[in-house]
């Protein structure tokens, strides 16, 4: 739960490949200049919007 507020991102469970597979999922979707009404994000937009993409993909990616 912990993971899902923020205070740490990465799960118990992970591995190195999953940690790796995060990185590569936040570069391909992060980068490139986020935008929301033709304007750029302010960084503490980034960061919320990594918190959220990051739950999200550890949500989906959960395995035993």
């Amino acid at each position: 739960m912990d993971y899902l507020l923020g205070k740490n991102e990465t799960p118990e469970w992970a591995n190195e490949k999953d940690t790796n597979d995060l990185k590569t999922f936040l570069e391909r979707n992060l980068e490139g200049g986020m935008t929301y009404g033709g304007e750029d994000l302010t960084d503490e937009e980034k960061q919320q919007v990594k918190l959220a993409m990051t739950t999200i993909f550890w949500k989906r990616h959960k395995h035993d």
